[in-house]
This record gives structure tokens, sequence and C-alpha cells, in this order.
């Protein structure tokens, strides 16, 4: 009759224990999966950023070619 009751006790023990793993297992799953969207989002407007930088830069060196170009017309012309 002891042993049984302690049997009932453990198996609910392990059954409680089980639940309550399972539910911060949950937890820990939502708060990683928020974590992870909002440095995806973060990411995401930092490679807007480099995107435009790396686009602006590309147009000041179109323009400074350009200039050097006109710059050495000129002199070969004066020659």
């Amino acid at each position: 009759m002891i042993r049984q009751t302690t049997q009932q006790k453990c198996d609910s023990l392990i059954l409680k224990s089980r639940n309550e793993a399972a539910f911060i297992q949950d937890g820990a799953n939502r708060y990683a999966e928020q974590t992870l969207k909002e440095l995806e989002n973060r990411l995401a407007e930092i490679n807007q950023v480099v995107l435009a930088g790396r686009q602006e830069l590309s147009k000041i060196q179109s323009i400074t070619a350009m200039r050097e170009q006109k710059s050495k017309s000129k002199s070969n012309n004066n020659v």
C-alpha cells in the first residue's frame, strides 16, 4: 500500500515536472523566435543603409572619373 502510494506520488511529480519543462521550453522558443525576428528586421534595415551608401559611393566615383577624363582631355587638347 505504501509502495503504491509512493509510486503514484512519484509518477505525479514526474508528470508535473515534464509539464513544467515543456512550458518553460515553449517560452524559451517563443523568446528565441521573437529575438531572431527582431534581429532579422534590424539586419534588413542595416542592409538598406549599406546598399544606399554603396550606391552613393558609386555615384561619387563616377562623377570623379568623369571629371578626371575631362581634365585629361583638356590637357591633351592644349598640347
